[in-house]
Order: C-alpha cells, then sequence, then structure tokens
C-alpha cells in the first residue's frame, strides 16, 4: 500500500469515526426509522467509494481514470455524509425523502462510476494491444539482428538486412488476420537462426523472401 492509499484510507477511517460520533451522540439507538436509513447509506457510501477505485485495471499507466475514479467517490461519499448527517442532525423522520435522495446520489455515482471502469477496461486493452504489437516488431527486428551479426557474407548480410527494414518499418497496429502472419515470420526468424546457427546459409535467401511476402501479407491485412 503507497503512501496515497494510506492517506486515502486515513480519511475514510475519520469518516467513519466522525459520523458514528455524530449518529450515536445524537441518540443514534433510539433514531427514527430515517435516521437508521441515512446511517446505512452513510456506510454504504463509505464502503462503495473506497474499494470501487480500486478495480480500475491499471492506474499507473491511466492515472487519469484514477482521478476520475478517486474524484467521482469523494464526491458521492462527501455529499452523502454530509445529506445523511443534517438528516440526523435535523432529526428529519420523512423516510420517502431521505430514501429517494440516497438512491438518487448512489444510481448517479454507479452510472459515472461504471462509465468510467469501463472507460479504463477500454484503454488499458487497446494499451495491452499495443504493447504486444511492439513486441512483435521489436523481438523479430532483434533476432534478424543476431543473425546478421552471425554472418560475415556481405551478401547474407544484405539478405537479412532487407527483412530487418521491412519489419522494422510494419504499422504497430495489427488485427486477428495479421497476427497470423505474424506467428508465421517469428516461425521463419526462428527457422532463419536455427539454418545459420548450422552454417547452411544456403537456405538464407529462401527464408528471407519468405519473411519479406508474409511481412506484405501481414500489413496489408491492416
Amino acid at each position: 500500500m503507497n503512501s496515497k492509499q494510506i492517506m486515502r484510507t486515513v480519511v475514510y477511517i475519520g469518516y467513519i469515526i466522525i459520523y458514528n460520533l455524530i449518529f450515536f451522540m445524537k441518540g443514534g439507538m433510539d433514531s427514527s426509522v430515517a435516521g437508521w436509513i441515512a446511517y446505512g447509506f452513510v456506510w454504504l457510501a463509505i464502503l462503495i467509494s473506497y474499494i470501487a477505485p480500486l478495480y480500475c485495471k491499471n492506474y499507473k499507466r491511466i492515472p487519469e481514470n484514477l482521478v476520475t475514479n478517486y474524484t467521482f467517490s469523494w464526491i458521492y461519499s462527501a455529499v452523502t455524509i454530509v445529506f445523511n448527517a443534517i438528516v440526523i442532525l435535523l432529526k428529519i423522520k420523512s423516510v420517502p425523502l431521505t430514501l429517494i435522495l440516497n438512491l438518487i446520489f448512489v444510481v448517479f455515482y454507479l452510472q459515472q462510476l461504471f462509465y468510467s471502469l469501463r472507460v479504463n477496461y477500454e484503454v488499458e486493452t487497446n494499451l495491452e494491444r499495443t504493447d504486444a504489437e511492439r513486441q512483435f516488431v521489436r523481438d523479430v527486428s532483434k533476432k534478424l539482428q543476431m543473425c546478421r551479426q552471425m554472418t560475415d557474407d556481405a551478401v547474407l548480410k544484405k539478405e537479412i538486412e532487407k527483412a530487418y527494414d521491412a519489419v522494422r518499418s510494419c504499422p504497430l497496429k495489427s488485427n486477428d488476420m495479421a497476427m497470423n502472419y505474424e506467428i508465421k515470420i517469428i516461425g521463419l526468424t526462428d527457422t532463419l537462426e536455427s539454418k545459420m546457427d548450422n552454417n547452411q546459409n544456403q537456405e538464407v535467401p529462401g527464408i528471407v523472401q519468405d519473411i519479406l511476402n508474409n511481412v506484405k501479407k501481414r500489413n496489408a491485412m491492416l
């Protein structure tokens, strides 16, 4: 738990202590039905607004969504606590008023929260896809670079460099169809590395041509 989370926990504990003091010092056990409804909704607000932001998929990568969820949670819990504190302090006994307003607060908060969490999920999913796409280009390029360094033959170096340049210039975006060709390119690159390890350099041009063909097909799917 980092310092911000500790601070947030301390604040919420403060909420609980202060609210319980207000409730029980104002005759909590003898409260009206409206008073108990107010008490219950405050506990609900504290628990939901504390726990819900923790389900953001990745705080560090999408800080703006973390701020959004925290902001909604702070506002909801503060509004709910203030309103229900007024209900208790002024001994409001209207059950419909207390119940309806609390339901409006929680429904509005949950709508905003679910929207924010959905955006969080979609953004994180796109980031993960981008990472995978970059990983494909990085890994294959690295292997081709290693293959290029495994030979002193200028002609072979030139051939492998063609494949290297083609992969390095690939668009980072991808899709399911393109991924099929990416798998083939990875397999061909492994084959190229294996052939060079076994000094079967005569097969290098053919493998390089296969890589180039699959790169073109992969890019055509985008």
